[in-house]
């Protein structure tokens, strides 16, 4: 009977063991997954497109034009401006 109760503890203690590498495993392969994703969501849209508010569907609200450098920022103008109906906005 003692014996069967050991077998049994090293029995879950195995269980246990392997559950939580099988949990970080899945945790690896979804990072991968997402990581992934992010990289092909910023890859498929053209510089100087914004098909979403944070340009890609990750937010990542990156873009990849150079137009503006150290050199020609002080030359900056405002080319327009909003106004909002209501000053809460």
């Amino acid at each position: 009977m003692m014996a069967d109760t050991l077998s049994e503890e090293k029995a879950m203690r195995h269980v246990r063991r392997w559950s939580c590498v099988r949990f970080d495993g899945l945790m690896v392969v979804v990072i991968l997954v997402v990581t992934a994703v992010t990289a092909t969501a910023q890859s498929t849209i053209p510089d100087g497109e914004w098909h979403a508010f944070g340009r890609d569907s990750a937010n990542t609200k990156y873009s990849p034009l150079d137009q503006i450098t150290a050199e020609n920022f002080t030359d900056l103008e405002i080319a327009w401006r909003w106004g909002s109906l209501s000053q809460a906005v």
